[in-house]
């Protein structure tokens, strides 16, 4: 499915300009000219189309391309339904500018949605190119351009010069497509040396596509030219390298040298001496006390105990050794699954609900705290952002948990009335976002972690914990 997803924002955005550009030339056709209504005609179909398609791409990358950032998926959302609202306003207005040449206002009309036209379809293809792996992507427009190489060739050995103009041409948006997201990561990231990396791979890049076209373009003129064509040959060969430069420049490898395996293998155990089986293993060092609470699976009259058990099984993926963020998110869930049960009145007192939301608010500042202070060494300011955006919503998030039990509180003894009701349902769904937002603090920590400073102090290990039927 991602496969599908990158290779539709590669193909539908490689050219966001010429739709636009036929469409404005359309409509400023002299009157009289033959062919005229039936060419703009043409031309804002091939528009309508074109938009409908970049409106669906963008909607399929909010739907399965995201990541699970919500905000950037509703922007996508928002951002396919301006193109589709405008398209038609476009249409429209380049149809009243076409029959009223004279018109002053006519023509503002039409320039003032041409540009919001524009701009909206930048926004979209930004927005793509932000929810789309760069890695991933150049791979994608690799492939791409060596089809189109394989075409070319095709066009060689068939003396076609017009399809190796459309071809080479093709090979070129790639490529410059390939330079803009290169250049997007640079300006994204603030570590000098992977900046100085992805920047010289980019000018290469650059360099590498002028190249290609000028040798293209003596091909076209003379299919016949070996010489030329081996020029061209030669060239494309370079451009391929330079893209396949770019995609490593991009990409985020591990540093192995900072990499140790701390842990120290136990001992071998004793051949059975006799007919006595040898003594039990002990357990593993680190266990969840909370793995009793969340044992079975919540019930859904149970709206609370469900939202904990969410977080819990986000978090119990990874071992909380050495990861701060994974114990507190921890504590979190399992202190919220005591407040399900404090709630429907399993045990304890008002006192104990009151204390459980207090100790809830005070966990959920200590996940931001730490978020935070992962965020402030994260070098990309995407990632950094995200994270910033999703934790800075757990500490109000907590606060009112904090308030909304309190009042939970004082309705213990009256369970059944409308304000009883009433407030519990607004501590079910702050319960729910809380929880929400921090297993989507995890997720993004996660991702930010592959991109800390190398002198930072801070050390987080994400160490996927085994599962049950590897022990």
């Amino acid at each position: 499915i991602q496969n599908a997803v990158v290779n539709r924002v590669v193909e539908d955005f490689v050219d966001i300009t010429t739709p636009l550009k036929q469409f404005t030339d359309a409509v400023h056709v002299p009157e009289g000219t033959p062919g005229r209504d039936v060419n703009f005609n043409d031309k804002a179909a091939v528009l309508s189309e074109w938009s409908t398609r970049a409106a669906r791409t963008g909607r399929m990358v909010a739907a399965g391309g995201s990541g699970g950032n919500k905000k950037l998926a509703e922007s996508l959302v928002a951002a396919a339904g301006q193109v589709e609202s405008l398209t038609p306003q476009l249409v429209n207005a380049g149809r009243i500018r076409l029959n009223y040449m004279e018109s002053k206002a006519a023509d503002e009309h039409f320039d003032n949605l041409r540009m919001q036209y524009a701009d909206s379809v930048a926004r979209i293809r930004n927005l793509c190119d932000e929810a789309t792996d760069s890695a991933h992507f150049i791979k994608i427009s690799e492939e791409q351009m060596q089809k189109h190489t394989i075409l070319c060739e095709d066009a060689i050995a068939r003396h076609e010069p017009q399809k190796m103009v459309e071809q080479t041409t093709a090979i070129a948006r790639l490529g410059n497509r390939v330079l803009q997201v290169a250049k997007q990561e640079a300006d994204n990231s603030e570590d000098p040396e992977f900046i100085a990396t992805v920047n010289h791979a980019a000018d290469n890049l650059q360099a590498a596509i002028t190249h290609m076209v000028q040798d293209a373009k003596a091909v076209a003129m003379n299919t016949h030219n070996a010489a030329a064509v081996s020029r061209w040959r030669e060239s494309n060969r370079a451009l391929l390298s330079s893209v396949g430069q770019v995609r490593r420049a991009v990409t985020v490898t591990p540093d192995l040298n900072n990499l140790h395996i701390h842990e120290v293998a136990p001992p071998r155990p004793p051949l059975p001496g006799g007919e006595m089986p040898p003594p039990r293993p002990p357990p593993p060092a680190e266990t969840d006390d909370e793995d009793d609470m969340f044992m079975h699976a919540p019930l859904p009259n149970q709206p609370i105990m469900m939202a904990a058990h969410g977080l819990h099984q986000e978090v119990r993926q990874w071992s909380s050794k050495d990861n701060d963020i994974i114990a507190a998110a921890k504590k979190m869930a399992l202190l919220m699954g005591r407040l399900s049960q404090l709630v429907r009145g399993e045990g304890g007192t008002k006192r104990d609900l009151i204390a459980c939301a207090k100790a809830i608010a005070e966990a959920s500042e200590e996940v931001t705290r730490l978020a935070k202070e992962l965020a402030r060494e994260c070098t990309d300011k995407r990632m950094r952002t995200s994270l910033l955006q999703v934790c800075e919503r757990i500490p109000t998030i907590g606060t009112q948990l904090k308030i909304l039990s309190t009042v939970k509180a004082t309705m213990l003894g009256a369970q059944g009335t409308e304000e009883d009701q009433e407030a519990t349902d607004m501590l079910v769904g702050n319960a729910q976002n809380l929880m929400q937002s921090v297993k989507e603090t995890v997720r993004a920590a996660e991702s930010a972690s592959i991109k800390i400073r190398t002198d930072a102090g801070i050390r987080l290990r994400w160490v996927r914990k085994q599962p049950w039927y590897h022990y």
